[in-house]
């Protein structure tokens, strides 16, 4: 199964892609990448209160699926990095 993150991130570029067609060879490099993402264990992780009320904040007033998208990273917080194996020169390294 594959996080709802990396379906979401997914689902955007394929959107974008099929919106603009100035977008879709690297929308759907993109889509084909994140294909072969392999998801990493959760770890606890820490904010900073001030910066988390101002990006809840953000996020309530974004719409679309930019703002989804964006809701669905804010709920991974830092760990976002760590959820795709290391890519050199556009091909995963693992």
């Amino acid at each position: 199964m594959v996080a709802p993150f990396v379906e979401a991130f997914r689902a955007f570029a394929v959107a974008e892609g099929d919106r603009d067609p100035g977008l879709a060879r690297p929308m759907a490099l993109l889509a084909g990448g994140l294909d072969h993402v392999t998801v990493a264990e959760p770890t606890p992780q820490t904010g900073l209160p001030v910066a988390d009320r101002h990006f809840e904040a953000a996020l309530a007033a974004g719409v679309g699926v930019p703002a989804d998208l964006a809701r669905i990273v804010a709920g991974l917080g830092p760990a976002v990095p760590r959820l795709c194996r290391p890519v050199r020169y556009g091909r995963p390294t693992g």
